[in-house]
């Protein structure tokens, strides 16, 4: 009896105009938010590459050691490829590591260039999951119950033991 009654509300739902709609829209969003991080990406990647080719041929113009010495060595994190699903931690803005002679290293953070960006995270796949596909349970959820009320099955699902 009940995996009759499970399959008829999958069934029911599925066939339903609102979760087509539903998908369509949870589509556009994962497609767009995937094109707006990959575009971040290959941002990040072409800053990545052009302070890298810079640092190296500052480095190949030196006589001596001397500058780095005094000076440090900065060491530039290339970009995780997998950023594209998942923010993380890209909003401390850390591009490079500067490794001085006589101290301890320092991170060189790169300044905002959307100061707004802060407040107004990109919707990432976790951040999706988590808010805008649990809002979709529910209201299914409640769905599921109201349309049982209206066709008059809920008092007859709820008088079996």
């Amino acid at each position: 009896m009940f995996s009759q009654l499970v399959k008829k509300e999958i069934l029911e739902h599925l066939m339903s105009l609102r979760f087509a709609i539903a998908c369509v829209l949870c589509l556009t969003v994962i497609l767009s938010s995937l094109f707006v991080r990959c575009q971040d990406y290959t941002n990040r990647m072409d800053d990545y590459y052009q302070e890298a080719s810079m640092e190296k041929q500052h480095f190949e113009k030196l006589d001596h050691p001397w500058p780095y010495v005094w000076r440090g060595l900065k060491v530039f994190r290339k970009p995780n490829a997998l950023k594209i699903f998942v923010r993380g931690i890209a909003s401390s803005n850390i591009s490079a590591t500067k490794l001085p002679s006589s101290a301890q290293p320092s991170p060189i953070i790169r300044s905002l260039e959307n100061t707004a960006a802060p407040l107004f995270p990109p919707i990432d796949l976790v951040t999706f999951v988590g808010v805008i596909m649990s809002l979709m349970a529910i209201v299914f959820g409640f769905d599921a119950i109201c349309g049982e009320k209206q066709r008059g099955t809920l008092r007859l699902m709820l008088s079996y033991s």
